[in-house]
């Protein structure tokens, strides 16, 4: 099935990436994961410090209604990765991550569901 992506371009700092060690695949899928819950994107409450909210590249920087709508907005397990680390891109490593279907935007939008049925967010990571 193919599943179309908005690239969400959240940077997270991950220290030591540009460094010697680098990170394996299932480190990245864990570091985005954590990222999105400390976010606010899935059903965890987001981080407390208000400052360490993360624009994203579709609504800039958030405020406390902005958070409130991307609660819950996609499911907190990474859907798929890709290491793109050619050098044909600005970032290494993309993580995809599936909307929850059942968001409150599918009471409000009525085609909610049919428009991300096969899309996702995905998440730069480099």
């Amino acid at each position: 099935m193919l599943l179309t992506v908005i690239i969400l371009f959240l940077y997270y700092p991950i220290h030591g990436l540009h460094q010697k060690n680098v990170l394996t695949e299932s480190e990245i899928v864990r570091l985005a994961e954590d990222f999105v819950k400390e976010q606010g994107y899935t059903n965890e409450p987001p981080i407390s410090d208000k400052s360490k909210w993360s624009p994203d590249s579709v609504w800039g920087a958030p405020d406390e209604e902005e958070m409130a709508e991307r609660r819950n907005l996609i499911l907190s397990g990474a859907y798929g990765v890709v290491n793109k680390s050619s050098g044909t891109i600005p970032w290494d490593w993309v993580v995809v991550f599936r909307y929850n279907l059942q968001h409150p935007y599918s009471q409000r939008i009525k085609e909610w569901k049919k428009m991300t049925k096969n899309s996702g967010i995905a998440i730069s990571v480099g």
